[in-house]
């Protein structure tokens, strides 16, 4: 049976939401490295993940024991890549489909339709993780993260968003140029300068 990891009081700190660690597990077994990937994850966090409840809250450590095994066999720029790969099936997904559905309506079929939308996607898939805010930016857009937690000041936490901003401008055939700024990332803050250009 699911488990349901949904008590803030139980399990405070940063939390993922169950179905986007469903989908980073799944999206790893399909990675030809998955058998060493996973095998450098504890069995306990793997069994948390994969039993969770899609719509509830699950304790940060799980999630995070799965993306450093991965981080430890393809690198940042490995990682990069693998949230650049996941962004076209998360905007397809029951999650956050309609989100990214929403941001088409408002702001039109561009790149910036959806990182306008990005803060909202931020906001229903993480708990405790800060905000996320797109504002914009001279001939693009301006994404800004604050509020990470210490936990969460890491260079995998940029390497994973610049990849998923990265996937999401691919999504519309389009070349991301992005410039992120991590000076201030012990203080909890990311800032990535987005532009793109038609392919």
């Amino acid at each position: 049976m699911p488990r349901l990891v949904d008590d803030l009081r139980m399990h405070p700190g940063p939390q993922y939401r169950g179905s986007l660690c469903k989908m980073i597990v799944a999206a790893v077994r399909e990675l030809p490295n998955a058998e060493k990937i996973l095998a450098r994850v504890p069995p306990e966090s793997l069994a948390t993940l994969e039993d969770c409840y899609g719509s509830s809250w699950v304790p940060a450590r799980p999630y995070d024991d799965v993306a450093e095994a991965l981080l430890a066999e393809v690198g940042l720029a490995g990682i990069c890549r693998f949230f650049e790969g996941q962004a076209t099936s998360w905007s397809e997904s029951k999650l956050l489909g309609p989100i990214f559905k929403a941001g088409q309506r408002i702001f039109g079929l561009t790149p910036a339709g959806q990182l306008k939308w990005l803060g909202h996607g931020w906001r229903v898939t993480t708990r405790g993780m800060g905000e996320l805010c797109t504002r914009e930016w001279e001939d693009g857009l301006e994404v800004e993260v604050t509020g990470l937690p210490p936990s969460h000041r890491i260079p995998r936490m940029v390497a994973s968003t610049e990849g998923s901003i990265r996937g999401l401008v691919l999504g519309y055939d389009a070349i991301p140029l992005i410039e992120t700024d991590s000076s201030e990332l012990a203080q909890g803050r990311i800032v990535y300068r987005v532009r793109w250009t038609m392919d």
